[in-house]
């Protein structure tokens, strides 16, 4: 017998949460190791019941939103993604006079360029994911993105598009 929490020969064949607790009685599902392992005395991160196993869960989630009635309609309602989106550069010059402020008794005059997408009226700028920052990890490659700012607030779903550096 291997160390407590090592995957053994006996729940090592397992390469699925449900088959792993299924078929044993001294095996758990390593939920950070994505393994069927020695089940622990302490069990930290590790799941005992195939009921509890991650893809039940999920599963177990969605057969009760499919049950509900017009559980669709909501997706139904986004509005379809602008095919291309336009890149507005915006230039602001700020100058600060305040000695106090500056330190230096002369005015301090900063100018700074933003870049954003813009999208048709009824759009708006994702500022989690533009081109003033990378869009990792959510969405890899991507130069920005915008989402629709209007329609379903009251549920906080919305369509969110995004675009690669040619803005298709």
């Amino acid at each position: 017998r291997q160390t407590q929490g090592a995957t053994c020969t006996a729940c090592g064949i397992y390469s699925t949460c449900t088959s792993c607790l299924e078929n044993t009685e001294d095996c758990a599902w390593d939920v950070k190791k994505k393994a069927c392992v020695d089940e622990t005395f302490f069990g930290f991160g590790q799941v005992d019941d195939k009921e509890d196993c991650p893809c039940t869960l999920c599963k177990a989630w969605y057969d009760n939103e499919v049950s509900e009635p017009g559980w669709r309609d909501w997706i139904d309602r986004l509005p379809q993604c602008p095919c291309n989106v336009d890149v507005v550069e915006t230039t602001r010059t700020y100058e600060y006079e305040s000695e106090e402020f500056t330190g230096l008794g002369t005015p301090v005059i900063a100018t700074v360029t933003t870049t954003k997408l813009q999208g048709p009226p009824g759009w708006s700028q994702d500022w989690n994911c533009n081109p003033q920052q990378e869009c990792e990890p959510y969405h890899p490659g991507a130069y920005g993105c915008i989402r629709a700012s209007d329609g379903l607030f009251f549920s906080l779903s919305g369509q969110q598009c995004c675009y690669s550096g040619d803005r298709n």
